[in-house]
């Protein structure tokens, strides 16, 4: 059992060297998130420092892995060029000299625009020529090809990662804990991970902790005998034996019955597993692949959870991106599920329509909501929208937006990021906001706050203002008026340097693994140290040791008895801060 930072972590998780690396500056690119040729859906192009001609033919995109290169080379795109300039800090886009531009996020470029690169590293541009053919601008890090693609349908950077992640894993034959939100494909790592070992011959056994019943755990993971319990009419290996030399994938392991757990980890430990109704242990060589959406750390705290097999599975963990910290490979999962609908539709050739000329069947602002929204149930959720289009729309000339995917409109515009409104013009975030989640922030912060007597004057909450703007723009005609349940909520998440989200609750986990050091976390995640202090103090309310009023400072003080240790952690400081300040008040400590 070894320590925390033993661990082995893949993909974009925040463990990296903790010397301070120099700022390297991410190359851009242009990803075709749709074309009329459809085959052609996530070619990219990188650009380069200073000006790139964009036109038909000037810019010439491929796959990721490489290929064949190829211009755009439709009609859809005007032969007088778009001129996109990349500095260092800033990035600009200008439309051609004698007619207005394309659409660049809805708004027809008229006259030169420019965005800083840390906008565009928050939030790529989406640019809509014709409502046929639409590009993302966004940051390109170089990520090296993985050794399969694991089934994973995407080539986002994040994605790449991931395929690496699996990769690492598979070599590695030890428990693993696989953690990300619902719907986000964590047991399509896990069989990726089975595929690419040397076990891949034998059985791969899903499980879901979440369905079984109390009195029938044990029984359904380690097996019975005959006449072990009522209704036990023959004998069972259970999932272990029936995963003999093969992996064992327990999906939903935070739901894991407490009662069950300690045999869980006699079983990991021991490399045997014992049958109800017989006292004999068996031998099993079995990897063990878990996956949990759940808070394990939270449940350890209210002891739902134990502590000694979280530690156990927890020597090799890797983080699945949510879809909404992918944009970019949206399109690609979309058309992949649309080739398969149509395909048993037998309308395949919806795809080719508007290919030459005419109305194409999909209209690219559909895939740019599509790109914008944030899809809380991730994949899942995804794949389902695209079936709801093949059902509702494969026998038509377009897809129209119905009232089946009316939401998708109103809550990709509620759920854009959206920068306090006491940010500087120009200055860096790395928030990602939906109207919903400032509420949930002020709720966390008076709740973390409330903890050493601190309270904050009231707000107007975002989801009012965003209200009022939706029925504005509704009085102008551009959007029917939006009640508040059509406002979807979304968590607040803070946005690394590599494309890896982070919730308020992992931060939080990151600052107390770090002492509760804002600059070292920050080199860790990979954002500059003023953007995680906000974000800390508007989201978790944790705020410097000297901004904390010296009342509250000195009851709290009084509380733990001057004890150092516990004083860090309550208020939720650094340790050298708090010794300073409390020598600044006179007041005495102790370790």
């Amino acid at each position: 059992m070894g320590s925390h930072d033993d661990r082995k972590t893949f993909e974009g998780d925040a463990t990296v060297p903790d010397h301070d690396d120099t700022h390297r500056i991410v190359p851009l690119g242009l990803t075709i998130a749709w074309h009329p040729d459809v085959s052609r859906v996530g070619e990219i192009a990188r650009l380069g420092p200073g000006r790139t001609v964009l036109s038909r033919y000037d810019v010439e995109f491929h796959d990721v892995d490489g290929g064949a290169a190829r211009c755009l080379d439709t009609h859809m795109v005007t032969r007088r060029p778009i001129f996109i300039d990349i500095a260092e800090s800033t990035v600009s886009i200008s439309p051609p000299a004698d007619r207005p531009g394309p659409y660049v996020d809805g708004v027809r470029l008229q006259t030169r625009r420019t965005w800083s690169r840390e906008q565009i590293e928050e939030r790529m541009l989406l640019i809509d020529v014709s409502h046929r053919l639409l590009l993302a601008l966004h940051p390109m890090p170089e990520v090296p090809p993985a050794m399969s693609r694991h089934e994973m349908v995407g080539d986002s950077a994040a994605i790449r990662r991931l395929r690496l992640a699996v990769d690492k894993a598979a070599c590695f034959d030890r428990p693993v804990l696989i953690r990300g939100e619902t719907g986000s494909g964590k047991e399509l790592v896990a069989a990726g991970i089975h595929n690419a070992s040397w076990r891949r011959a034998r059985t791969f056994v899903p499980i879901n902790c979440g369905e079984l019943r109390a009195e029938r755990i044990s029984a359904t993971l380690f097996g019975h005998v005959k006449g072990a319990f009522t209704g036990a009419i023959s004998d069972q290996p259970g999932a272990f034996r029936a995963a003999q030399g093969g992996t064992l994938f327990l999906d939903e392991i935070g739901e894991l019955h407490p009662e069950a757990q300690p045999t869980l980890l006699r079983a990991l430990d021991q490399k045997t597993v014992t049958p109800l109704g017989t006292n004999r242990p068996v031998s099993v060589d079995v990897r063990v692949v878990a996956a949990t959406d759940a808070d394990l750390e939270a449940k350890i705290a209210d002891n739902s959870f134990r502590g000694p097999l979280y530690y156990r599975l927890h020597n090799i963990v890797i983080d699945v991106p949510p879809l909404r910290a992918r944009p970019d490979d949206v399109p690609r999962l979309f058309l992949h599920r649309l080739r398969d609908g149509l395909e048993s539709m037998d309308a395949l050739d919806r795809l080719e329509l508007g290919r030459e000329k005419g109305k194409p069947w999909i209209d690219a602002r559909l895939v740019q909501q599509m790109m914008r929204y944030p899809w809380p149930g991730n994949v899942r959720q995804l794949l389902s929208m695209a079936d709801q289009v093949v059902h509702a729309s494969h026998d038509r000339p377009q897809v129209e937006q119905s009232a089946q995917l009316g939401w998708l409109r109103h809550s990709s515009d509620a759920s854009m990021p959206t920068r306090p409104s006491t940010q500087r013009t120009g200055e860096t975030s790395h928030f990602k906001l939906s109207t919903r989640s400032v509420e949930r922030s002020t709720e966390a912060r008076s709740t973390g706050l409330r903890s050493t007597g601190v309270s904050r004057a009231p707000s107007r909450s975002l989801s009012e203002a965003s209200e009022t703007h939706q029925r504005s723009r509704a009085e102008t005609g551009d959007l029917p008026a939006l009640g508040p349940e059509d406002v979807h909520p979304e968590p607040a998440l803070l946005c690394g340097s590599d494309g890896q989200t982070y919730t308020p609750a992992g931060v939080q986990r990151l600052l107390r693994l770090n002492g509760w050091g804002i600059h070292r976390t920050a080199r860790k995640i990979g954002v500059p140290k003023t953007s995680l202090a906000r974000y800390a103090e508007r989201e978790l309310g944790i705020m410097p040791v000297s901004k904390i009023p010296e009342t509250d400072l000195r009851s709290v003080w009084e509380a733990e008895g001057g004890r150092i240790g516990a004083l860090k952690d309550r208020l939720r400081v650094t340790e050298r801060a708090l010794r300073q300040r409390l020598r600044r008040l006179g007041l005495s400590f102790e370790p």
